[in-house]
């Protein structure tokens, strides 16, 4: 990352992308793979946001999550 040969955002769906794979928690709760981001505590949302800062990603708090019918979707505020 460090060298540009990934993009943050890249970077950390790849890492929640295998911890979602080995039933792990998620680190980073990447948009597309935060489920439950709606249900985070303050102290949760301040150790994740602490992460995403150290990798060079936004807030967790641009992730807005919408019901769309019968189903949770999140969306990203840019």
């Amino acid at each position: 990352m460090k060298k540009g040969g990934y993009l943050p955002e890249h970077y950390c769906w790849g890492i929640d992308q295998g911890q979602e794979q080995k039933g792990e928690p998620l680190r980073y709760f990447h948009w597309d793979m935060a489920r439950n981001i709606d249900q985070l505590s303050t102290e949760e949302r301040k150790r994740i946001d602490g992460e995403r800062r150290a990798v060079g990603m936004a807030s967790v708090d641009r992730i807005e999550v919408q019901q769309t019918k019968n189903n949770l979707k999140n969306k990203v505020r840019w």
